[in-house]
């Protein structure tokens, strides 16, 4: 399954973050500041906000990807 990106103007979360869409799962509030680097390089997030919708509101989401 892909994942999908919510455009900006979808109100979702701090000025310049990013919203992502899975399946049945939100996450938001995703830029660099709610984000770490371990040394090996993966990235971690540390202060996302993820959400589990119903399948209505899931699709609703999805129409709303880019």
């Amino acid at each position: 399954m892909k994942r999908l990106r919510l455009p900006a103007n979808a109100h979702v979360g701090e000025y310049e973050s990013e919203a992502y869409f899975l399946g049945r799962l939100g996450v938001f509030d995703v830029r660099p500041l709610n984000c770490i680097r371990k040394a090996t390089g993966e990235i971690v997030p540390i202060d996302v906000i993820p959400r589990h919708y119903s399948l209505e509101n899931s699709r609703f989401l999805e129409s709303l990807t880019i």
